[in-house]
């Protein structure tokens, strides 16, 4: 297992979400999305999230000095330690709350403390992943690899004596004759949790009528499967273990063997003590015997060291002294070995054999090698380290930090005179999890002093990175960079950024009285002007008006004046913040100040201190008391008193300190500061937010032949939690494809290969799309969008030969036996003549319209010239012209005179055109399968009997993807033959009688648009009508088309 760094939390997900590649569309539309303030109806207050997320710690960047781990419990008497199969329990500073555990897996550490805030007594390990908390009588048992948490109640009369795995262990008290106080007890008893939540209470049975157990030292070592139970029976001293499934008493220790009472380990293989009297030899016992004889061998550590220093790792017992190495000695004898150059004293061991301490190299400053080590059994049974979390070196001060859509970014000293930003993505919705750092691409030449916070701030953007203020100093003056990477010179030294989100940025230089509004980053200034309040919200600019009380928006693409809003304050503000609805207004540091709703038209007075304006709600730093306050805007306006809570303690500085120490996610809901330890607490709101909705429609794809795909991508007001995105067939009405994606910020993309769910291109033509996105945050209703898509790069329709229209398409031969082609019609008909020239020298009703033979995207043609050979002429799916006769004819075939050919569609199910032969003379019938490369395979009989039938290959009219048969009898009966999908064709059904009045029946596919194939039949007067197909293997009645199709020898 690979180290892991002490991390928090879970990895976000990822933020762009696509689909595999292929081809799809060329045109798409989009249902239209208004901004918020443009449909207030939409920002009535959503419910609030169904539960309470709780703030989570970010560890601090660590520097030179080791950071300290401490065992949540280890080390003592009697009790296990606090670790199990899949992680460690530890501490951070803090109150028992401040509990945490870390996955071995990862490094990631989850908060594992108590719930409720009453005072712990007792933290008690198990040897699992199971820690438990104990307050007076009753236990809660929390198992973080589960991620349950259980509680449990001793009954009266129980003493608690252990806790081993999942299993509490208590004796009952039993009263001294003399009526002092108890001092043994006659039962033990193991409880446990079940699935339902309530307790179970087992009575251990086998043990001696006069056993006397030794009250809370009575358990003494353990693991989920056995307990160790120390009892006097006879007038001696000793010890059985005892099974946990069916509480009962197993083995017992052979008499005569004395056993330290506060030394005793249990193993999967042994069981070790201290032999009492010794102080310095260890005996050992297999465990599947403990009522042999002990080993004993000589303990290596000091001999005032207690069971803390039992701790074995398959046949080896592990130790060391003080923070000196970590030794490993065999049982059986033999040198000792080092596994690590120092180690802290502290070894905890779990239940499964492995032991967890804390070492490395030295443990001084710029030991790389110091972490948590996980003691295993190697492939030759010898001990072996790995370690599994990397402690990081003491905390980096921050400097600078900024928050948006779920990223954290955090500006910290590298040197004494470099900064450097790193950036984590956190989780969006319930209580924060947080990934790994990773570098922002930015780097401080030069640090900035604390005495210039503006320096120092950082503004987040919509799409997670940051603008912050580089002092470059001389002539050049200070630069305005991002995250990104881009950056441009003010020319002025000594400005404040004062509005910055992502496309737009505002530098005001006081000194010279200059305020510069620059578009992506530079150098195109947008608007010069004296400085006054301003604040930027979806490419639009609110400044403060001429007239006190009265702030403007412009629409920054054009200059317009959008709005003219009255805050009735009378006061000119000093400093406006926006974001949707909501716009903050301060007069200066003594007042007034308050938050507008554009909404509602009212204003909710708050204190005026150093501020920021987050969604819903507005956080201050009340200096005077060193708090950060939340104030709850949507509840404000609701009940026109708007509700305050303390965030958290954050002594006053002499400099501002937002977007330095503290800051709010405008577009995640997530509030984030820096304590004194250099950690950042990551505080979600509660308050609801804006509903979702689109700030900017990125692209809306038009597919080319190349490139194929669809692809939609929009700029979000707030992060998704999930989202929907259905493909509609719009001639059938069936969802071809339903797209799913998780988180996504900023910007949601989906791309579509024009494949269905079983990853089969689907038939070009119209499809509708409608996505639905659920807001991470819970808040509000989802965001839907619609529109659709026309797919002319898939698969061909059936029978659709030219434009890549969907439509089927209509072939005829003319006197002269050449070929044409008339182009299905939108609603029901065909259109003008196209001619074609000879094919070899076949005759038209020799060629056979087919579908895609070899997976170009195109319906080819079969041909079967005079001398039998049969040729592929391969489609181009063109727009007028020849319609695919522009390629070569491949030769596929020989002996083909004989047999009359017809092409139905795929009747295998493999999805390519399989083509069905009758032989004239008899009436057999053959399928020939397509190989998907433009050839056939050999034949096999599949039919006889077919001979004198007029046979037409219909396509699909079922609906089940296979192709269908129809035969027209000599009677004029049509009948129907379903493709079974397994290359045969099921029984006849018949269709219906008078079929005998027509000369020509053509299966054109799909000639109205509905997705179903149908039918041309042209009657001995040339009259020309359409049978449209249901669906089901049917057809409805009879419409007519026109006369005067006499003309053509034949229809197909």
């Amino acid at each position: 297992m690979a180290q892991r760094a002490l991390t928090n939390g879970v990895v976000a997900a990822a933020l762009v979400m696509s689909v595999t590649a292929g081809l799809g569309p060329t045109a798409a539309a989009v249902a239209p999305a208004p901004a918020p303030r443009d449909a207030p109806a939409a920002f009535t207050a959503p419910a609030a999230a169904k539960a309470a997320a709780e703030p989570v710690i970010i560890p601090p960047v660590m520097s030179q000095s080791v950071q300290p781990f401490n065992f949540a419990a280890a080390g003592r008497p009697r009790h296990p330690d606090g670790a199990g199969t899949a992680g460690v329990f530890h501490r951070v500073s803090g109150p028992p709350s401040a509990y945490v555990w870390t996955r071995f897996a990862d490094g990631r550490t989850f908060p594992a403390g108590p719930s409720g805030t009453a005072p712990v007594d007792k933290v008690h390990g198990t040897g699992t992943d199971v820690i438990v908390y104990q307050r007076g009588n009753t236990f809660e048992l929390r198992d973080m690899a589960a991620g349950t948490t259980r509680t449990l109640t001793l009954p009266d009369g129980l003493l608690f004596s252990g806790v081993f795995g999942r299993t509490v262990v208590a004796v009952r008290i039993a009263p001294d004759p003399t009526g002092d106080e108890p001092r043994a007890a006659d039962e033990a008893h193991l409880l446990d949790v079940r699935e339902d939540g309530t307790v179970r209470d087992r009575t251990v049975e086998g043990l001696p009528a006069d056993t006397r157990l030794l009250l809370a030292d009575s358990a003494v070592a353990g693991d989920s499967t056995s307990v160790a139970l120390r009892y006097v029976t006879g007038g001696a001293g000793t010890l059985a273990l005892v099974d946990v499934a069916s509480a009962r008493v197993g083995q017992r220790l052979g008499a005569g063997v004395k056993a330290s009472g506060n030394a005793f380990l249990l193993t999967p293989r042994h069981l070790l003590f201290y032999v009492v009297g010794t102080g310095t030899t260890i005996g050992v016992l297999p465990r599947s015997d403990i009522g042999g004889t002990p080993r004993s061998i000589t303990s290596v550590p000091p001999a005032d060291r207690y069971s803390s220093s039992l701790r074995v790792v398959g046949d080896w017992l592990i130790h060391n002294r003080g923070s000196g190495p970590l030794m490993a000695t065999p049982l059986d004898g033999g040198p000792s070995r080092q596994l690590l150059r120092a180690s802290r004293q502290d070894i905890a061991a779990a239940e499964n054999g492995s032991a967890i301490v804390v070492g490395g190299a030295s443990g001084q400053a710029g030991d790389r090698e110091w972490g948590v080590h996980r003691i295993t059994e190697g492939p030759d049974g010898a001990p072996v380290p790995e370690r599994v979390i990397d402690l990081a070196p003491l905390p980096r001060k921050i400097q600078g930090i900024g928050l948006s859509g779920g990223r954290l970014t955090v500006a910290d000293s590298r040197l004494s005179n470099l900064r450097e930003a790193t950036v984590r993505t956190l989780s969006v919705s319930g209580t924060p999890t947080y990934g790994p750092r990773v570098p922002a691409g930015i780097t401080f030449a030069t640090a900035c002093g604390p005495e210039d916070p503006d320096c120092h701030a950082m503004f987040g953007a919509l799409d997670g990175g940051v603008t912050f203020l580089a002092r470059r100093g001389g002539a050049e003056g200070d630069e305005v960079r991002n995250s990104e990477g881009n950056s441009f010179i003010t020319g002025a030294s000594g400005g404040t950024l004062t509005d910055a989100d992502g496309t737009y940025a505002v530098y005001t230089d006081k000194a010279a009285g200059v305020q510069t509004v620059y578009r992506s980053y530079g150098p195109e200034k947008i608007l010069t002007r004296k400085p006054v309040a301003t604040a930027l919200s979806t490419q639009t600019l609110w400044s403060a008006a001429e007239k006190p009380g009265t702030v403007t928006e412009t629409v920054l693409a054009t200059g317009r004046t959008k709005q003219t809003v009255d805050l009735g304050t009378g006061c000119a503000p000093r400093e406006l913040q926006a974001l949707g609805r909501w716009l903050y207004w301060s007069c200066g540091e003594s007042g007034p100040a308050g938050v507008y709703d554009l909404t509602t038209k009212k204003s909710l007075p708050v204190p005026a201190d150093e501020a920021l304006l987050g969604d819903g709600y507005l956080v201050r730093h009340d200096k005077a008391a060193g708090k950060l306050v939340l104030t709850d805007l949507v509840t404000g306006v609701d009940t026109g008193t708007a509700p305050e809570r303390v965030l958290a303690d954050l002594p006053a500085t002499e400099n501002a300190q937002r977007r330095v120490a503290w800051t709010v996610d405008k577009h995640g809901g997530h509030v984030a500061y820096v304590d004194s330890g250099q950690r950042v607490h990551v505080v979600p709101t509660g308050v609801p937010t804006q509903p979702l909705w689109v700030r900017d429609e990125l692209s809306v794809s038009q597919p080319t032949e190349e490139s194929g795909h669809w692809q939609y991508s929009a700029r979000l007001s707030k992060p998704v939690g999930s989202w929907k995105a259905i493909l509609v067939d719009r001639r059938t009405g069936r969802t071809v494809r339903t797209l799913t994606g998780g988180e996504a910020r900023d910007v949601l993309e989906i791309d579509w290969n024009a494949r269905d769910g079983g990853g089969r291109l689907v038939v070009n033509g119209t499809y509708d799309w409608v996505l639905t996105a659920q807001p991470a945050d819970g808040h509000g209703r989802a965001l839907v969008r619609a529109g659709k898509v026309d797919i002319a790069h898939a698969a061909p329709a059936w029978r659709d030969f030219g434009g890549r229209d969907g439509l089927g398409d209509l072939f005829v031969a003319v006197e002269d036996q050449s070929l044409g082609m008339r182009r299905g019609k939108l609603p029901g008909t065909v259109g003008p003549y196209g001619g074609y020239w000879g094919i070899l020298d076949a005759r038209a009703t020799d060629i056979v319209p087919t579908g895609d033979l070899r997976g170009d995207r195109c319906n080819d043609y079969l041909v079967v010239n005079s001398d039998g050979s049969l040729y592929r002429l391969d489609g181009t799916c063109d727009d007028d012209g020849p319609y695919g006769f522009l390629t070569d004819p491949v030769k596929i075939g020989t002996g083909w005179k004989a047999y009359d050919v017809y092409s139905p569609g795929d009747l295998n199910g493999d999805g390519v055109a399989d083509v069905l032969a009758r032989q004239k003379t008899t009436g057999s019938l053959y399928l020939y399968a397509s190989n998907g490369a433009g050839k056939l395979t050999a034949g096999v009989l599949i039919g006889t009997g077919w001979k004198g039938l007029t046979v037409v290959a219909a396509g699909d009219l079922t609906g089940d993807g296979i192709g269908d048969v129809l035969a027209r009898d000599s009677s004029g009966v049509l009948w129907r033959y379903a493709g079974t999908g397994a290359g045969k064709l099921a029984a006849k059904q018949r269709i219906g009688s008078g079929w005998g009045q027509y000369n020509a029946i053509a299966a054109v596919g799909d000639i109205t648009g509905d997705g179903r194939n149908d039918l041309f039949a042209r009657d001995k007067a040339g009259v020309l009508w359409r049978y449209e197909g249901t669906g089901d293997g049917l057809f409805a009645p009879r419409e007519k088309l026109s006369p005067g199709w006499q003309g053509y020898l034949t229809l197909f």
